[in-house]
């Protein structure tokens, strides 16, 4: 069933008391503080249009301006560093079963001070409340030029873009209220354009169908070859998460009339040129 999801105006607290004495929640996940896990995640990780902010624009030109087809900020020996440790996030090699603090660890040990920046960045991204949304901010105005991202924030965009492509899909569940969702689909169209700053997604569609509950969903899915950075190892939370972000082309939209759901399918076409 659904996780809950935080509702207009509900503080945290508030959800999480909510979400732990739900008789779904009880059922599903007995263990309190497991139940606790989930319901914190959820929080962090819910999927309102304000805390979103997918644009989507079909004038853009695919490929120009802000947008390159890869590349880092920094010099030449940062770059390799961040992409070693891309690297070894994304194809896991030792830190399957090392845990995440132990990963974290490791990934310090071999990355250095950018693996360092890396490990405190996705730390705050999947721990602290409210962080998602801030890092967002940052990395939406760091790419139009308007303000410096953080150490942490550059970083991690550095990685995502210094990452191997990967093949497999990605998904993107989210839920909207009926007006957020009419608005936010307004301007998707097929053939458009769909610009994304940094945000989660996962390779486990069920776990974002989990985030599609409410009076309107959308399930994105992003096809054919993206940089997408695997920040699993790093968490302390069970869940498969990617960090991606870019320029999309939108291949194919489909509605269910009976869910009031949105399927949409797309593909990266470039990745935000980041400034030096």
């Amino acid at each position: 069933m659904p996780i809950p999801s935080p509702q207009s105006g509900e503080n945290q607290d508030a959800f999480v008391n909510r979400c732990m004495r739900d008789s779904v929640m009880t059922e599903d996940f007995p263990d309190a503080p497991q139940r606790a896990a989930v319901c914190h995640q959820s929080w962090r990780r819910r999927k309102t249009l304000d805390d979103l902010e997918l644009r989507a624009n079909p004038h853009h030109d695919s490929g120009t301006g802000r947008f390159a087809e890869g590349g880092g900020s920094g010099s030449d020996a940062r770059r390799s560093n961040i992409r070693d440790v891309a690297g070894r996030l994304n194809r896991r090699e030792d830190l399957l079963r090392g845990g995440a603090d132990a990963n974290r660890e490791s990934i310090i040990e071999s990355g250095g001070e950018e693996g360092r920046i890396l490990v405190d960045g996705i730390r705050s991204y999947t721990e602290e409340p409210g962080a998602v949304f801030r890092m967002k901010e940052e990395s939406i105005r760091h790419i139009h030029g308007t303000r410096k991202a953080s150490p942490q924030v550059v970083t991690m965009m550095d990685a995502i873009n210094e990452s191997d492509e990967v093949d497999i899909p990605l998904y993107r569940g989210m839920s909207f209220s009926k007006a957020a969702g009419d608005k936010f689909m307004s301007g998707v169209k097929v053939g458009g354009v769909m610009d994304i700053p940094m945000s989660s997604w996962t390779s486990d569609r069920g776990e974002a169908v989990r985030f599609m509950r409410g009076r309107k969903g959308v399930m994105i899915t992003m096809e054919g070859s993206k940089k997408a950075l695997n920040i699993s190892p790093l968490s302390k939370f069970p869940e498969d998460e990617r960090l991606s972000h870019g320029r999309f082309r939108i291949s194919e939209i489909t509605k269910n009339t009976r869910t009031k759901t949105t399927y949409i399918r797309i593909s990266q076409t470039a990745v935000p040129k980041l400034p030096e």
